[in-house]
């Protein structure tokens, strides 16, 4: 004879509890009634009085808001339909600037600027600005070269006559990128650039002096043109080609370690030989962002970062 629910409740193979402790459900996501029912931890899921959501029980749909910063969280970590292979994600990352990306910059403007005695240095906010998500579009290691370069080229006589405490604002019309700075006196009484913030912004308004060069759209030097005239602006253009390294390239990793090793045994300057890397990890980075095939654009980043390695490791020798 068939055996009824009571008798069932006291086999072993059952073990779910008393029956005075079943409740009806709770609602999704709502607190058990206060004060009834046991709290034995055989009984299923259909016991009510956990103080939190049961396992396995249904959440409540995504609100628009919420669903929204999903989608821009599995966007960002290349999830569900986004998702993207992990040579074209490193690829992302490696758009963003690291403090070793400013620290290249920074020794290149030095070097510029050293020509009038202004020490070059970035505030620890720069960082953080220069990869901030309001700019838009990324920017760039080799932007912020080309920002110095073509200032200093078409403002040097400013540059030479700036004093203590002085702000003003480097302006690129091309890239929209701004760099408001200030001249401060050092420790060892000397003058310093100090590039405060930085930002991606078209038609920035500001009440200091604006150091502002117009598009150039890359334009070679000529022969016979005057090196580091403000009449050209090319990232292959060769300024020195007394003091060139010969033989250098950036097609892949391999070619770049080959180019790094000539580097080191070219008998150059410490100085002469992170300012060569530095050209050629510039050159590589750029062609990764403007390559269209995969390989190819993954070879050029890959030659990039073989550069910056030896820059990294490098730039704290004198």
């Amino acid at each position: 004879m068939p055996k009824s629910f009571k008798e069932y409740l006291g086999l072993p193979t059952i073990a779910i509890g008393g029956l005075d402790s079943y409740h009806p459900t709770a609602s999704l996501g709502d607190l058990p009634p206060r004060g009834r029912g046991s709290r034995d931890s055989r009984v299923t899921g259909l016991q009510a009085n956990y103080s939190t959501q049961a396992p396995g029980t249904m959440r409540p749909f995504l609100t628009a808001d919420a669903k929204k910063l999903q989608k821009k969280n599995w966007k960002e970590k290349g999830f569900g339909s986004y998702k993207i292979n992990k040579e074209e994600l490193d690829l992302q990352e490696d758009r963003k600037l690291t403090k070793s990306d400013l620290d290249a910059v920074e020794k290149y403007a030095d070097k510029l600027f050293g020509a009038i005695n202004l020490d070059v240095e970035f505030t620890k906010h720069f960082l953080d600005r220069v990869n901030d998500a309001r700019n838009v579009k990324q920017i760039t290691q080799s932007e912020l070269i080309r920002l110095f370069k073509q200032s200093f080229n078409k403002h040097r006589n400013t540059f030479k006559t700036m004093r203590k405490d002085i702000e003003a604002v480097l302006n690129d019309t091309k890239t929209d990128i701004n760099m408001p700075f200030v001249i401060t006196l050092d420790k060892n009484n000397e003058l310093d650039l100090v590039a405060k913030t930085v930002m991606r912004k078209k038609n920035f308004a500001t009440s200091n002096t604006k150091l502002t060069f117009e598009d150039t759209n890359r334009i070679p030097r000529k022969p016979g043109q005057k090196a580091g005239s403000d009449k050209h602006s090319d990232l292959y253009t060769d300024e020195d080609p007394k003091g060139t390294i010969h033989g250098l390239g950036f097609t892949d990793a391999e070619t770049a370690r080959k180019s790094v090793s000539k580097i080191k045994n070219s008998g150059r300057t410490h100085a002469h030989k992170i300012q060569a890397a530095i050209a050629m990890s510039q050159r590589a980075k750029v062609a990764s962002e403007r390559a269209k095939d995969p390989t190819k654009k993954r070879n050029l980043g890959a030659a990039h970062r073989v550069y910056q390695s030896y820059i990294d490791s490098n730039k704290k020798e004198k």
